[in-house]
């Protein structure tokens, strides 16, 4: 997971570039569709906290989409363990009826993979 918190720093400075103005934060989906039980017990949590104790100002907002019931439900409890600054930032979706129409106000379908709406 870390790669992915290095990848955005990386994502944010090639931005900055490209857009002639600097961009600090990024905007984080996980999608969740193919995790199993346990990997929704494990992941999310220590992902979360290598998060907000090396990069808590690093994202905008972190999605995390396609999850499932116990995810969302197992989600109550880890915010409860969180920063209010952290816990604000995270959103979890279930299905693509939920997240896409959200989505499309941040993020151009121009940008996105065909799996997600875009045309990428």
């Amino acid at each position: 997971m870390a790669q992915v918190f290095v990848k955005t720093i990386s994502s944010t400075r090639a931005s900055s570039v490209r857009f002639k103005q600097e961009i600090t934060q990024g905007f984080l989906i996980l999608d969740y569709s193919k995790f199993s039980v346990m990997h929704h017990f494990g992941s999310p949590s220590k992902c979360l906290r290598l998060l907000e104790g090396n990069f808590p100002e690093l994202f905008y907002q972190i999605w995390l989409i396609n999850c499932s019931k116990l995810m969302l439900l197992s989600f109550t409890v880890i915010k409860a363990c969180m920063s209010d600054s952290m816990g604000s930032m995270l959103k979890l979706m279930s299905g693509p009826d939920e997240w896409k129409p959200k989505l499309f106000k941040y993020i151009s379908p121009a940008e996105l993979p065909v799996e997600y709406g875009g045309t990428q």
